[in-house]
């Protein structure tokens, strides 16, 4: 796999890799990891945070969304959504799409 980076994140990477005297690699796999464990305790709510704050290019890709957040809440809810539960995918006008849940 080659992940290709913008020019401020690879600045960003080659300058705290030099800070702290990690190569690049080691550096960018801490960050990684880090991240993808928040995201796998699915009682942190990190995972659905991070999904309601992105654009999706499609609205395929915004329902999968919105159906794995809707499983996650089901499982925080021992197999129920909470009657106090909505969620839905938005089309702005720049034609990206928005998960929304409340």
């Amino acid at each position: 796999m080659k992940i290709e980076l913008t020019p401020e994140n690879s600045a960003g990477i080659a300058k705290y890799s030099k800070l702290i005297g990690w190569t690049e690699t080691d550096l960018v796999n801490c960050l990684l990891t880090e991240t993808l464990e928040l995201f796998a305790d699915l009682s942190r709510g990190s995972l659905e945070s991070f999904l309601g704050s992105i654009y999706y290019p499609d609205r395929a890709s915004a329902e999968r969304v919105l159906a794995r957040v809707a499983e996650i809440v089901r499982t925080q809810y021992k197999g129920n959504l909470p009657t106090s539960y909505h969620g839905e995918v938005r089309e702005y006008p720049d034609g990206r799409f928005y998960v929304t849940v409340e």
